[in-house]
């Protein structure tokens, strides 16, 4: 019993319930009351005009009252949310300035930590206390050094989610991430990534010519299709298909100094997410046997889609106008183990 009367006062107590059940208790107590005037004076048409003008008038009046009073609330409450909005942006434009300035001169001097201080007071007034917790790991580990590394871009996201904007999206996937590392401490290497993107051109059609007279007798169908280069996340991609909706991402990231352009971080990935589950099944069991990694962080969670990491050895010409592989020993491996998986599954195939 008290639980039901717990929830019918949660009902009347809600927004626009309270609103109605107001207006449904004014209607029936002026109900209840008039009706027994019109039982005295039913003998008195007149009186009873009288009467019936004067509900209309004061449930007319009670009613446009309620309603008045809660859209003036609902107004103030807009009002209000959309100042907070404006003080929000503000406050948070003001907040990546300061910051993007900070890191421009690398260190922070009194001054500029004094003006960070307040912003960050600011900051505590308007976002959530998750995002407040990553502006501090921000600020700790560039001050102190003594926490996981935080990127502004981090940052930014966070300040994101706490807009509110009508956004459901996934930002892991965006280019941004790419290009804020590029402006920052990379940008000086641009054009050796320009270059880098021909190297993988290279790797691309010689995988290509490593794996297509394998696997395709004259005047037969290919089970694979290649992609062009392309750029995705912090480096390069190309992508070799194979039927059934399995997909060998390749995939190489932009070096982060100088030195690393000559020993290039190659990973062989294995897409099944348009594949069935039947075919997923098998995938896995011919990655496990092909001597592909898996990563797990605990004994609970699920695979993570099997990888192969590889080095790919390059040098540069005279000039460095051009950045050359070092022979065919990653490309014959890239092409070794696909096609080590995918033999497994046209022999899993055959057998049925």
């Amino acid at each position: 019993m008290r639980k039901s009367l717990e929830n019918i006062l949660t009902f009347v107590r809600s927004g626009n319930n309270f609103q109605m059940v107001t207006v449904l208790v004014i209607a029936l107590v002026s109900f209840l009351i008039f009706y027994m005037l019109f039982q005295a004076s039913v003998s008195n048409d007149y009186f009873r005009e009288i009467i019936a003008a004067l509900i209309a008038t004061i449930l007319t009046v009670t009613i446009t009252t309620v309603l008045l009073k809660h859209q003036t609330a609902g107004e103030e409450i807009k009002e209000r949310n959309v100042e907070l909005f404006k003080r929000r942006v503000e406050a948070y434009d003001g907040f990546i300035e300061i910051a993007i300035l900070a890191e421009q001169d690398g260190n922070f001097d009194e001054a500029e930590a004094q003006n960070m201080r307040r912003k960050i007071y600011n900051m505590a007034l308007l976002c959530s206390s998750d995002t407040l917790d990553l502006i501090a790991k921000y600020f700790r580990g560039h001050l102190l050094k003594d926490v996981d590394h935080v990127d502004l871009i981090d940052v930014v996201f966070g300040l994101r989610k706490d807009l509110k904007l009508a956004i459901e999206d996934d930002l892991s996937g965006l280019d941004i991430y790419a290009v804020d590392r590029l402006l920052t401490s990379n940008f000086k290497l641009r054009k050796k990534y320009i270059i880098m993107k021909d190297t993988i051109d290279d790797l691309n059609v010689a995988v290509m010519g490593q794996i297509l007279p394998d696997v395709i007798p004259l005047g037969a169908a290919p089970d694979f299709s290649f992609s062009d280069t392309f750029g995705n996340h912090n480096g390069v991609r190309f992508d070799i298909s194979f039927t059934g909706g399995i997909v060998f991402p390749v995939t190489i990231e932009y070096p982060l100094s100088e030195d690393q352009f000559e020993s290039l971080q190659v990973r062989l990935d294995i897409n099944t997410e348009d594949a069935n589950a039947v075919t997923k099944e098998s995938v896995l069991r011919a990655a496990k046997n092909a001597n592909f990694v898996f990563i797990q962080e605990s004994d609970s969670d699920e695979e993570y889609q099997p990888f192969i990491e590889y080095t790919l050895r390059s040098r540069w010409n005279t000039d460095q106008s051009r950045l050359k592989m070092s022979g065919m020993t990653i490309p014959k491996a890239i092409s070794r183990d696909i096609l080590s998986v995918t033999s497994q599954l046209n022999e899993v195939g055959s057998s049925r």
